[in-house]
């Protein structure tokens, strides 16, 4: 049996396992990993990489930074007064914050950090409107992924037309040149449809309940925490916006991990 008919039979395997979920996602996803390495189609080297590699890395200290976000006021102060402008409505908050994340993705080009900056707003709103998280994340995370490209000419990618330009100059195209409108005329329209999809139509499909049980978040809702110290306060203010900026205007400084 070739390796190409082994890999495929562990993916089927693993698509049975995942939709019957009689096991622990975790544990399914870790003995599909087992399997490939045990029958030799990855070896060891390259499938421990992946635990550390640069999109693992930012993930989990983005997800810190908002746990530390989630601690100051900011959140509870936001989300009140957006639920105070759209009188409680569903959509209306769904679309605002489809819209900031849309935004936020001109500027920001990594698409864990730029979920993770959004995702503790959508859970404090979740919590307040007592509406199920799933029916918001789904939205959230489409936008995240269909919108994180730049569709105005701003942001670190307000260039790339220079860059495409050179690579038809490379190749001997001549009378054609991009201009920092091309992409933004093409990808606009497919922005406007995930929007509108996200804002009217995903909230119809996504669960009613996430599919793996979050406990702690509701470790989190039972757990009774001081508020910080004014001087914390703002240090936790401080924090969460200089990761954005830093995130921002990575390519001349730091990487986003």
């Amino acid at each position: 049996m070739s390796q190409m008919t082994i890999c495929l039979l562990i993916f089927l395997f693993m698509i049975v396992i995942f939709f019957f979920k009689k096991i622990p996602m975790s544990f399914s996803a870790m003995l599909v990993v087992l399997l490939l390495v045990f029958t030799g189609c990855v070896d060891a080297k390259s499938a421990l990489s992946s635990f550390a590699n640069n999109t693992v890395i930012t993930m989990a200290s983005m997800f810190v930074v908002a746990a530390g976000l989630t601690r100051t006021q900011m959140i509870n102060k936001i989300s009140s007064l957006l639920y105070k402008v759209t009188e409680g409505s569903f959509t209306k908050v769904l679309a605002v914050y489809v819209l900031i994340t849309c935004l936020l993705g001109q500027f920001v080009p990594s698409i864990v950090a730029l979920f993770a900056l959004v995702y503790p707003l959508v859970q404090n709103m979740c919590e307040r409107m007592k509406v199920s998280p799933s029916k918001m994340m789904y939205s959230i995370g489409l936008v995240t992924v269909a919108t994180s490209f730049t569709i105005m000419p701003i942001g670190p990618y307000a260039a790339t037309f220079i860059e495409d330009n050179g690579l038809l100059a490379e190749y001997g195209v001549a009378d054609y040149q991009f201009t920092i409108f091309t992409q933004m005329n093409i990808k606009v329209f497919v922005a406007a449809f995930v929007l509108l999809w996200a804002i009217f139509f995903a909230p119809r499909f996504a669960p009613d309940q996430p599919l793996v049980p979050i406990s702690m978040v509701e470790g989190r809702k039972k757990a009774k925490r001081e508020p910080l110290s004014p001087v914390r306060e703002v240090i936790g203010y401080l924090v969460f916006f200089g990761v954005i900026v830093c995130l921002i205007f990575q390519s001349f400084g730091l990487p986003s991990w």
